[in-house]
């Protein structure tokens, strides 16, 4: 992975001559996995596009979730790129799969559930033998602990990378500040409880943003001033 092109890449100003040291640590932490699965929706996408049948697509591969959905739309031919190794190797390891497993429920068990200690017996013996060495190094690699990174299906994917420990940590932040997360996700629209999770998500989420944007505004101000 070219370290410095993902460097260039995330920088978010162009006032200095040399990657922030935000820049860095953006950068360090974007070499790791980050998506494990991602939200747009491909189907929109389609829709939007309307694409004739065999056109050709280029998409970021991120997750792989919308590089295999394009495939619905019948195209001659789609190119999935990203400047993240971890994303292409998850990408490569769906694909094997897809050609490796011979029921939905085997797929779902590995990709949907993500959860279950015999999937790393299907990763030795039904994808690894399918992979390239790069996608098979990077999941073979192991921890300072000796746990391989294909482990993660064993015990919940969608709960590693960058994602996963973003909604991990927001899931925590919501019960800190008491804030329902199932009445607010699932509850009637009107029901109390509901709009008691609202009001509290409301006073929280204002008791970190405004700070946040104050600080953002004073360190954007100080830019346009070393730029001048």
């Amino acid at each position: 992975m070219n370290t410095h092109l993902i460097v260039d890449t995330v920088r978010n100003s162009r006032a200095h001559d040399h990657p922030t040291v935000w820049d860095r640590i953006f950068a360090f932490w974007f070499r790791r996995l980050v998506y494990t699965q991602i939200w747009e929706d491909p189907e929109a996408d389609l829709a939007a596009l309307q694409l004739p049948l065999g056109s050709t697509i280029v998409t970021i591969s991120s997750g792989g979730c919308n590089a295999l959905s394009y495939l619905s739309g019948h195209p001659a031919q789609v190119y999935a790129v990203d400047l993240n190794e971890a994303h292409l190797s998850l990408l490569k390891l769906k694909l094997a799969g897809i050609q490796a497993f011979s029921s939905y429920s085997q797929f779902w068990q590995f990709f949907g559930e993500a959860a279950s200690p015999a999937n790393a017996k299907l990763y030795r013996e039904r994808l690894r033998p399918m992979l390239d060495a790069e996608a098979r190094t990077y999941w073979d690699k192991r921890n300072m602990i000796g746990r391989p990174r294909y482990a993660y299906f064993t015990n919940g994917f969608y709960r590693h990378g960058m994602l996963g420990r973003f909604i991990g940590l927001a899931h925590a932040a919501a019960r800190l500040a008491r804030v329902d997360l199932d009445v607010l996700l699932t509850g009637e629209r009107d029901e109390p409880h509901r709009i008691d999770a609202l009001a509290r998500l409301d006073q929280d989420a204002g008791a970190v943003v405004q700070p946040w944007h104050s600080a953002a505004a004073a360190g954007a101000a100080r830019r346009r001033r070393a730029a001048q």
